[in-house]
C-alpha cells in the first residue's frame, strides 16, 4: 500500500465511520503512523465549518489534523500543478484549481489520491488514484 492523500470527499465517510473507508484508513495509519490531507482540503473543510458555524465538527476536524499530517503547497507541488494545468488546458479537459493543486501535492510527494471524484483526478497523467468507496 502506497502512502495516500485523502481528498475532501473521503473525509465525511471517514468521520461517519463508513466501514470500507475506516478500514483502509486504519491500514494507512498502521503502516505509516498517520493519515495525510493537503492544505487545500484543510481549507475546503474549514470554509464549510465556518460558513455553517459547525464548531463541534470544526473541533473534531482540528483534532484529526493534529494527529495526522496536513501537507503544504510548496514550490515543487506548485510546479507539478502548473504542468497538470497546462496539460489539461491543452487537451481542453480542465478541472477545478483545487483538484489540480491537490494532484500537484500528490505528484510532487509520490502519493496516491484517495477520492470519490475519479472523473476529475483520473484525467491527470501519472497520478495514482483510488476510490475506497467503489
Amino acid at each position: 500500500m502506497s502512502p495516500c492523500i485523502l481528498d475532501t470527499d473521503v473525509l465525511m465517510p471517514l468521520f461517519k465511520g463508513v466501514a470500507a473507508v475506516w478500514e483502509r484508513a486504519r491500514q494507512q495509519q498502521n503502516e505509516y503512523g498517520f493519515l495525510n490531507i493537503t492544505i487545500v482540503t484543510y481549507y475546503e473543510v474549514m470554509k464549510g465549518h465556518e460558513f455553517t458555524r459547525a464548531r463541534d465538527r470544526q473541533r473534531v476536524f482540528e483534532e484529526f489534523c493534529n494527529l495526522n499530517r496536513v501537507l503544504p503547497l510548496d514550490r515543487a507541488a506548485c510546479q507539478a500543478a502548473a504542468r497538470i494545468y497546462a496539460d489539461l488546458k491543452r487537451r481542453g479537459d480542465l478541472i477545478p484549481d483545487a483538484d489540480i493543486l491537490i494532484a500537484g501535492i500528490a505528484l510532487a510527494g509520490g502519493y496516491t489520491v484517495v477520492t470519490q471524484n475519479t472523473k476529475h483526478f483520473g484525467r491527470i497523467m501519472g497520478l495514482s488514484v483510488e476510490n475506497w468507496l467503489a
